[in-house]
């Protein structure tokens, strides 16, 4: 259920931000990562043909969503304790410092986007991206997709 809510939720979005930005879902996408080493508080951007457009709050991801949810999803995002913000930014920073743990940096070295093929965002693709540095030389690198199931799960 949490992997269904999730591709809801950030589908909606990938087609709310491309409305905004005049663009096809194909051509937004949406990066988290965080400037916090030590609670991996999440951040959010907008990136339009992946290029970074604004940052954007998960409120912004997550508005308007309520109505794509069943009763059920709703019921289960209820019972996530305190605010959906706060339960959701807890959960991704622990996905955030898992990811860093996997590949042995720190959590500020983790990007990862969210992006679509398919001009009704049904289908989502996550590609890890991880910076390190090399006597002071900063390089990104592309970790590769990864499935949603292997992004919630890490």
């Amino acid at each position: 259920m949490k992997e269904s809510i999730t591709i809801k939720m950030l589908s909606e979005a990938l087609r709310k931000f491309a409305l905004q930005g005049d663009v096809t879902t194909k051509d937004t996408q949406l990066m988290i990562y965080t400037d916090d080493n030590v609670h991996c508080v999440p951040s959010y951007k907008l990136l339009y043909g992946y290029k970074p457009s604004r940052n954007i709050p998960f409120s912004d991801v997550y508005d308007g969503n309520k109505e794509i949810f069943s009763f059920v999803e709703r019921s289960a995002l209820s019972l996530l304790g305190n605010s959906l913000n706060d339960s959701v930014s807890e959960f991704i920073a622990k996905l955030m410092g898992g990811l860093a743990k996997k590949h042995s940096v720190n959590p500020s070295d983790v990007e990862v986007m969210i992006w679509t093929r398919d001009i009704n965002a049904s289908v989502l693709s996550f590609n890890v991206y991880i910076t390190t540095y090399e006597n002071s030389k900063k390089s990104k690198t592309d970790k590769g997709k990864i499935t949603l199931k292997e992004f919630l799960n890490d």
